[in-house]
């Protein structure tokens, strides 16, 4: 899971709700980032990050064996799931370009714990 910094802060809250419930939400992201299939990386906002392809849209790819990989992408009001092999491809390497950005596990699992001390 690659998690923009930009969604974490305090402007952002007065949005989406309150603090305790931000609290929540990265303690969560934090319980999770521990189990042996979830990797949590935080995508930093900062002039050496720039525009993140990430920044236009959620994705998921999925992958399975009864299925050909596949990549479902996410809008307000609807949802798309893509199978053509070359578009899924477009995908891959999009979430390539994200991944090359976000920090590594640790610093990504310290910056949300220095989030979460400011809020509260």
């Amino acid at each position: 899971m690659l998690l923009s910094a930009q969604g974490m802060t305090v402007a952002k809250i007065a949005e989406v709700g309150s603090l305790e419930i931000m609290w929540e939400q990265l303690q969560r992201l934090l319980d999770m980032s521990e189990w042996p299939n979830v990797i949590v990386r935080v995508v930093p906002r900062t002039w050496d990050t720039g525009g993140c392809p990430g920044l236009d849209g959620s994705f998921k790819l999925l992958k399975g064996r009864d299925f050909a990989d596949v990549a479902y992408t996410q809008s307000p009001g609807t949802g798309r799931l893509v199978s053509s092999p070359a578009e899924v491809e477009r995908y891959v390497v999009r979430y390539d370009q994200i991944s090359a950005k976000a920090m590594p596990e640790g610093p990504s699992r310290e910056l949300i714990r220095s989030v979460m001390e400011d809020f509260k």
